[in-house]
């Protein structure tokens, strides 16, 4: 569910025509992001050290029961030292 569902003011300032666009725009024009999915509810922990930054991003299924862990995807990415671009752990 995206935001412009459930805000009638951005849904009168047309947010839901371009939202479905941003993730594929993101990714064709930055060449730094790996992985995009904005309509997704989440956290992202990072760890960093002299080596590598190392990203555990995590997707919730469901925000708005607080005993559904509900977690629906987990991502690990890493970004060695030197490199431009992650690659899935």
């Amino acid at each position: 569910m995206i935001a412009a569902q459930v805000e009638p003011l951005l849904m009168t300032a047309g947010i839901e025509e371009i939202v479905p666009l941003f993730d594929g725009n993101l990714l064709q024009t930055g060449p730094h992001y790996a992985y995009a999915n904005s309509s997704a509810y989440g956290y992202v922990i990072v760890d960093l050290d002299a080596e590598s930054l190392q990203a555990r991003f995590v997707e919730l299924e469901r925000v708005t029961d607080p005993d559904d862990p509900g977690v629906r995807r987990d991502h690990r990415w890493v970004l060695p030292r030197g490199q431009t671009r992650p690659t899935r752990a």
